[in-house]
């Protein structure tokens, strides 16, 4: 084994906030009379053809109460561009956005709000299997996603007869089977990794290249994983996380049930204050909505500093609640929050950081938002998971 653990991987490097919970506006059929911008799509949707499709799934409804259908699914010939159709229903009075996702220099939004239908295209810059969506308060390229639904195609991207007039084969069995190399890239878009004994993320190619050597856990449990929950992130790091703690006895597996006691403890976290309020920021030239995002920690070794880490989720999912890492040095405060001197549980140490949700010229769409909270201390053990710590936008 060459890991032990799944992380999520947040390429975007920024300061510890989400900004960008923004207000767009009317795109078709939805009657508004706000002045607001329009949702749009800049993607060719000619020349598409109705295609199989299967494991669809979205993790909507808990997260925002949006609940999805999907009724079709189109593509082109070289599945690069995928069109989805279906109907939808909001349970609040907020507006969304549907954003296709890997769509190197083209973008899509679709606006939703109350109920109706959806039609939003989706542009990767390779063919692929497995699509996703994600919803979205702003037609901004870099607004946070709250939520996510995707479907697999069930058409291969290698195709034996070399026609690409007839991509469609579903007497073909071999266009229905899930290489190494799909498998293990539906992994890494879905935006894990796994590491080695030393803390480095693992290179998808050599997952792909263990995979096809039919090496353990990567080419037989692993991919079993992956190949059985295609489409459905969440689903496939539950599976692999499940498969890897089975590997307690393998001397690569650093997996020790005796580090619970060693890991960090979370307790007693909170929004102050509980409703987002303006304030003044150091780069920002007008006020900004936020609100100070605090919890407690202590941990019996003392050992939070300097390389442990901080992951803050949407509620219920592992997607990033802001952009950016994290970690216990960052924020590091000394005397008020001093995470060098944590060794005491009976009087653990608050700790937290601003996050700025909007501008007030344009305050977004307001919501309850909701976090959960995770960490490791220097040696990599998990503390326990804080959720459902909720704040609400209402400018």
């Amino acid at each position: 084994m060459h890991s032990i653990r799944i992380f999520l991987f947040c390429i975007i490097i920024c300061t510890f906030s989400i900004v960008g919970v923004t207000s767009c506006g009317d795109d078709d059929d939805d009657e508004s009379g706000d002045d607001e911008e329009e949702a749009y799509c800049d993607i060719d949707g000619e020349g598409l053809v109705e295609v199989p499709f299967s494991s669809f799934s979205s993790d909507c409804n808990g997260a925002i109460g949006v609940a999805f259908t999907l009724e079709n699914v189109l593509a082109n010939d070289t599945l690069t561009i995928f069109e989805a159709r279906g109907s939808y229903s909001i349970n609040n009075d907020n507006t969304y956005y549907l954003r296709g996702d890997g769509l190197g220099d083209a973008l899509c939004f679709d606006r939703i709000s109350n109920s109706g239908s959806y039609s939003s295209r989706n542009q990767s810059l390779s063919c692929v299997n497995h699509v996703s969506f994600d919803v979205v308060t702003s037609t901004n390229p870099d607004a946070v996603a709250f939520c996510t639904l995707s479907f697999v195609v069930d058409i291969s991207c290698d195709n034996p007869d070399g026609d690409d007039d007839d991509f469609v084969d579903d007497d073909d069995d071999d266009d229905d089977s899930i290489s190494c190399a799909d498998a293990w890239s539906f992994f890494d878009d879905c935006g894990w990794y796994l590491e080695d004994e030393e803390g480095n993320a693992i290179d998808i190619a050599d997952l792909i290249v263990w995979c096809e050597a039919g090496e353990a856990f990567y080419g037989d449990t692993g991919y079993d994983c992956l190949v059985n929950n295609l489409g459905n992130c969440d689903g496939a790091a539950d599976c692999i996380s499940d498969v890897l703690d089975n590997y307690g006895d393998d001397d690569d597996d650093t997996t020790d049930d005796d580090d619970d006691d060693d890991a960090p403890v979370l307790s007693s976290g909170g929004w102050d204050p509980a409703v987002t309020t303006l304030g003044e920021f150091t780069g920002y030239d007008e006020r900004m909505y936020y609100s100070a995002l605090f919890w407690s920690v202590c941990d019996v070794n003392n050992d939070l500093l300097p390389e442990g880490e901080v992951f803050v989720y949407q509620s219920g999912t592992t997607s990033p609640f802001m952009q950016g890492e994290l970690t216990w040095a960052d924020l590091n405060n000394p005397p008020d929050s001093d995470l060098g001197n944590v060794g005491d549980c009976n009087d653990p140490v608050q700790t937290g950081i601003n996050v700025i949700f909007a501008p007030e010229s344009d305050p977004g769409t307001p919501g309850t938002y909701c976090a959960d909270i995770e960490a490791t201390d220097n040696a990599g053990n998990f503390s326990n998971l804080l959720t459902n710590l909720c704040v609400t936008h209402n400018p």
